[in-house]
């Protein structure tokens, strides 16, 4: 019985070593085989029968703000198409340096709060699930990314690196031009008309997409879901509290960094301004392709377009300009708020860089008192990361959800998640955009 007990012995520990090695192996190099894809999936009136088959998207957007709304198109095709939306990490933004350079769905917003709208499930079941295999990636960006361009196959070397699947993806992507899809106005609709372009029995698809344009309404339902997660809501009630106590107050986003702005001026040390000697409106207007008003070294990139208009106008083709204005001006619209509305206090959310921004910083709060997020006490919050500056300004996005009043930049997705979130809570969108109501000379 002596060489029986030692077989069995050694076939245990083959299975206990073979563990450990599974343990310590990445898992696209160990997955079980692939779970098997309904052999019919027909829809029907309007929504596909749900099933067990997966929708990866891959996130496009260079900020956090532009890729919720790649989040939320994807939700949409999920939805259309009886799919399991799988929850991707967010990509960090591309100016930050510190935290990780992908943060999970869940360290920023509450899967469960989404699941409510579309089925959805980590990367990790996912990935299990496909055995790391896409059978198929699918370009929604119309016309706006050819598919003979390099972008796409961007797309499926980013879509690799970001969910971790095999490198036995397709070759390149099916690029998706149907105008039934791309114009459909609502996810019933495009149900229905992306029966054709979709193959029904694929177990795991990948998609790069953005808005649809065509139905605002829906990424306006989709956005309701997108709830921050527990302890982001709670750091922000907290940093409220030690701020402001009980009080009510102004919150102000000013979008600082603008790639249209880009050397027309600021009063940042080191900063190259085109508008002190020697400015030519003219020819920096030929330079920019935007019309200019105003004179002054701060510069916001903003719409022409009412509040009603510009509120969930992604897509929408709108009149830009460059508004030239100066802190004092700025100071006095904050003052005229202040006025207007009886509160004393002010918070400001901005990307304005807390070195080089000092003396602008300093010139408001002396003006205003207004308070920042640095303004903090220093080991208030045990929770939060601050190193990832994509969960801070998420903190940042509901302290300002908070308050009584609101005033935003015009053509910041930052500005627009805001006003989302507090028409969900039914406190308004926004009241005003701040550079709208400065003062300028025309």
């Amino acid at each position: 019985m002596k060489p029986i007990r030692l077989l069995f012995q050694a076939f245990a520990l083959v299975l206990l070593v073979t563990g450990l090695i599974v343990g310590y192996t990445s898992t696209s190099a160990l997955l079980p085989a692939r779970q098997s894809a309904p052999s019919a999936l027909v829809p029907q009136a309007s929504v596909w029968p749900e099933s067990t088959q997966y929708l990866i998207p891959q996130l496009t957007g260079l900020g956090l703000n532009n890729q919720l709304w790649d989040y939320q198109a994807a939700a949409a095709l999920a939805k259309a198409t009886g799919r399991v939306l799988c929850l991707v990490p967010f990509l960090r933004f591309y100016l930050s340096k510190g935290g990780q350079p992908r943060i999970p769905y869940e360290h920023i917003f509450d899967p469960d709060e989404l699941d409510k709208y579309t089925r959805v499930r980590d990367m990790k079941g996912c990935t299990l699930a496909c055995a790391g295999v896409l059978d198929r990636f699918y370009s929604f960006h119309g016309d706006a990314f050819s598919s003979k361009g390099g972008k796409e196959n961007t797309h499926l070397k980013a879509f690799r690196q970001n969910t971790k699947f095999r490198a036995n993806l397709p070759e390149k992507p099916i690029h998706i031009n149907d105008t039934s899809v791309l114009g459909a106005a609502s996810v019933s609709e495009l149900s229905r008309n992306i029966a054709s372009v979709i193959e029904k029995d694929d177990l795991c698809i990948g998609v790069v997409t953005t808005y649809f344009a065509s139905m605002p309404s829906e990424h306006r339902k989709i956005a309701d879901y997108f709830i921050s997660a527990p302890y982001i809501r709670e750091a922000a009630s907290k940093a409220i509290e030690l701020l402001f106590g009980k009080e009510e107050f102004l919150a102000i986003h000013w979008r600082f960094e603008e790639t249209k702005c880009r050397d027309i001026g600021s009063l940042l040390p080191g900063d190259r301004s085109v508008t002190s000697a020697g400015f030519d409106k003219d020819q920096v207007q030929k330079e920019k392709g935007l019309p200019i008003v105003g004179t002054g070294p701060l510069c916001f990139f903003s719409t022409l377009t009412t509040l009603k208009d510009n509120f969930g106008g992604q897509g929408k083709e709108r009149p830009l300009r460059l508004v030239l204005t100066t802190q004092d001006e700025i100071v006095r619209a904050i003052q005229e708020q202040m006025e207007q509305t009886g509160i004393k206090k002010v918070y400001l959310a901005t990307d304005v860089d807390p070195t080089r921004g000092k003396p602008l910083l300093k010139f408001l709060h002396e003006k205003t008192h207004m308070k920042m997020f640095k303004d903090l006490p220093t080991g208030w919050n045990k929770k939060l990361d601050f190193n990832q500056q994509d969960v801070i300004s998420r903190v940042e996005q509901e302290i300002c959800s908070s308050s009584s009043r609101f005033l935003g930049t015009s053509t910041s997705s930052w500005t627009t998640t805001v006003s989302e979130i507090r028409e969900t809570r039914g406190v308004g969108a926004l009241d005003t955009m701040l550079d709208h109501i400065v003062h300028v000379s025309t």
